[in-house]
């Protein structure tokens, strides 16, 4: 896996922590379809990044992967959420994605837990289209996409339990932000938590 941080313009708000990304080297659809080595680094990445966000920030990770194509490398989508606001995320997500399975008629809310995986959740044999959102480690939803879905919908209904604006909005109020300042810094908090330093 990568750790990629992502440009200021997908953060929610335009303060640090900034957003990441979990990309797979390899090229993947989905993650759903991704080897168990790849889900072990994903893992690790989580729990380090997990640990440093709240030391450092004061902030929970909110995890989401949207599938709206089976053409494009898909990503995981890690949000920091001050960590007052992130117990709202459950009863959040169940609401926008209960409106969005009115809207366009596509199947039933899925739990993700230890015991029902998103792996064990959504058909792997199947190039079966998703939304999924992980607020811990396997404890969150996953819903099939059968129509259309916006790209933005974790990051719209994060920011929704944020108070800001959507991201599709922020995009037209660019600030300018100093960028490398912010990189430099993620990255000297990121030392004591990179579990990849000890890799041979």
């Amino acid at each position: 896996m990568s750790l990629i941080c992502a440009p200021p313009s997908q953060w929610i708000t335009s303060d640090p922590p900034p957003t990441l990304y979990l990309v797979p080297i390899k090229f993947a659809d989905r993650l759903v379809a991704c080897d168990d080595q790849v889900w072990d680094e994903v893992r690790r990445f989580h729990s380090a990044l997990t640990r440093m966000y709240a030391k450092a920030y004061n902030c929970s990770l909110i995890m989401c992967e949207t599938v709206t194509s089976i053409m494009y490398q898909t990503k995981l989508e890690l949000y920091p959420v001050p960590q007052n606001l992130a117990a709202d995320a459950p009863m959040f997500f169940k609401s926008a994605l209960m409106e969005v399975a009115q809207e366009w008629g596509t199947h039933k809310l899925m739990r993700i837990t230890h015991d029902k995986t998103l792996r064990a959740t959504v058909p792997t044999k199947n190039s079966f289209l998703y939304f999924y959102v992980d607020w811990g480690w396997n404890d969150g939803y996953a819903q099939i996409i059968q129509d259309t879905f916006s790209r933005d919908f974790g990051a719209d209904t994060l920011a929704g339990i944020m108070g800001e604006e959507p991201r599709r909005m922020r995009r037209r109020q660019q600030r300018a932000m100093n960028e490398r300042k912010y990189i430099a810094d993620w990255l000297e908090d990121w030392k004591e938590f990179d579990w990849t330093t000890q890799l041979d």
